[in-house]
């Protein structure tokens, strides 16, 4: 008896390969990927260079701003923001939207906020707020990006 296939083709049964059964789909799984994020990514990985990078960087502007010890939600570690927006720009992102998109799916930039990805709206008020400050910043840290290259 002819079967009917996405491609509107008919096969018989004789044409087709049989499973002995299905993978097991386990979404309640644990953990997929190793517990230390040091783990997820090589040594080698530009984004461990650019938070080393930032590390580095006299970033007390940025903290200046941050108002501390009051009601509502902890708020986002501005150094882990600039790193945000450095990796993101090194690797061609400077949406916000795009930016906490790969939050969520990509693996460097997990590790950047350490799985807890702040809003687009977030990112975007901070890069207003530092606009002043992030050029010297950033130039600081591309110096120190090309720096840290020739002593490779």
């Amino acid at each position: 008896m002819p079967v009917s296939c996405r491609r509107r083709a008919l096969v018989s049964r004789d044409d087709l390969i049989m499973a002995l059964g299905y993978r097991r789909v386990d979404r309640d799984q644990q953990f997929l990927l190793p517990p230390d994020m040091r783990e997820w990514l090589p040594e080698s990985h530009l984004v461990w260079f650019v938070i080393e990078t930032v590390e580095q960087l006299d970033t007390s502007g940025f903290h200046e701003r941050s108002v501390l010890g009051g009601v509502g939600r902890a708020g986002f570690d501005p150094d882990m923001l600039l790193t945000l927006l450095v990796y993101g720009y090194a690797s061609g992102v400077r949406s916000a939207r795009q930016i906490e998109r790969l939050c969520e799916v990509d693996v460097a930039f997990r590790v950047i906020c350490a799985q807890d990805a702040p809003e687009h709206s977030t990112i975007s008020r901070f890069r207003a707020a530092h606009e002043d400050e992030a050029p010297q910043v950033l130039c600081r840290c591309h110096v120190g990006c090309i720096s840290g290259l020739r002593a490779a």
